[in-house]
């Protein structure tokens, strides 16, 4: 063979090479745009959701007459429900299938429709979906055929597209279960809510949009009202080694807190919200910013006391553009009483709050 022949064909194949080459770059650009064009995607879903979902607390909270524009439930606060985080999913949605009573058959969930958790009784459902629910806590139909049909309603607003389950910081519960949210609790969103009690008055107090009338909102367009229930814990991250707080509450069956919490849009500690004058944002959360000594214009603690930094610091839980608390407005006094819920909040010997979950 000649020279020339062989510095043809060696000419050939180095430029096959790099064709080839070429080309796998360039599947492989397609593939990540791909990728992130559909993660995109399901994140402005998400929002969408988020911000109908707001929407629909506003209409809410004008057509009734405590002005609340989170939903109570019928069961929240009745003694003897020893349930993780009852309130913060029945507000909307369908029937879950986690948490089973007795069994494991789903249709036997704390959160659904036989235990008086199903679609029927989740109050924003009547706002956002005119022809309502019929209520079959009651009828269960051939083989509890209507509590397994409210288990698999199509109620895509309650449920975000990039809901894949459990991504730690939360209930063992929810992560031995393998569900997403959405099928767990019957929702992907959780509200925003804080208890505080103490000692001496062991009724629950809440300290966040909960129970609570929008006009009494300090700052709405930071305060959020719902979170993908990704991020429903994200705000304890540094909670208890840079505030020196401790937690109170108890029973709840959580998992350590990770070290990352990424959001199911593919963001670590990036979570989508719904805000308290209705709006929907992304926001960033990994623990709290420590609130500044000067709070003087918080109101008095229970006991008169003055000395309001050490009195109100440990519930103040908010970042930059996000908080969770609703001070310096006075929390609000409910007939509830304590121990009725796990997510709550309570008082040291010294009556410095201590929130829990």
């Amino acid at each position: 063979m000649s020279a020339g022949r062989s510095h043809r064909r060696a000419a050939t194949l180095l430029s096959v090479t790099a064709g080839t080459a070429a080309i796998l770059v360039t599947m492989a650009m397609l593939v990540t745009s791909m990728t992130e064009l559909r993660r995109s995607s399901k994140e402005l879903r998400c929002l969408h959701n988020l911000g109908q979902i707001g929407a629909a607390s506003m209409s809410f909270a004008l057509q009734n007459s405590a002005e609340t524009p989170i939903p109570v439930h019928p069961l929240t606060g009745q003694s003897g429900l020893r349930i993780p985080y009852p309130e913060n999913f029945v507000w909307g949605g369908k029937s879950g299938r986690g948490e089973t009573v007795t069994g494991q058959t789903f249709v036997n969930s704390l959160y659904g429709t036989r235990f008086g958790r199903g679609p029927a009784t989740r109050a924003l459902n009547s706002i956002i979906y005119r022809n309502g629910f019929p209520n079959y806590a009651q009828n269960a139909g051939p083989e509890a055929s209507n509590w397994r049909n409210d288990t698999e309603l199509d109620m895509s607003l309650f449920q975000c597209p990039g809901d894949f389950g459990f991504t730690g910081s939360h209930s063992t519960r929810w992560r031995d279960s393998g569900l997403s949210s959405y099928d767990h609790y019957g929702n992907s969103y959780a509200a925003n809510i804080m208890w505080v009690f103490s000692s001496g008055f062991c009724f629950l107090r809440s300290n966040s949009p909960f129970l609570r009338p929008l006009t009494s909102i300090p700052n709405p367009s930071r305060t959020y009202l719902y979170i993908e229930n990704a991020g429903l814990l994200a705000w304890r991250q540094n909670y208890d080694d840079n505030t020196q707080c401790s937690s109170g509450g108890g029973g709840v069956p959580t998992t350590t807190l990770d070290s990352e919490i990424r959001g199911w849009h593919g963001r670590s500690f990036v979570f989508n919200l719904t805000f308290s004058d209705g709006h929907a944002a992304r926001r960033h959360i990994n623990g709290i910013v420590l609130p500044s000594p000067d709070i003087g214009t918080y109101p008095p603690d229970i006991n008169g006391n003055t000395d309001l930094y050490y009195f109100y610091r440990c519930v103040i839980s908010r970042g930059h553009d996000w908080q969770k608390d609703t001070l310096p407005s006075r929390p609000i006094q409910t007939g509830i009483p304590c121990f009725s819920s796990n997510e709550s909040q309570t008082e040291d010997n010294h009556g410095h709050l201590i929130p829990a979950r």
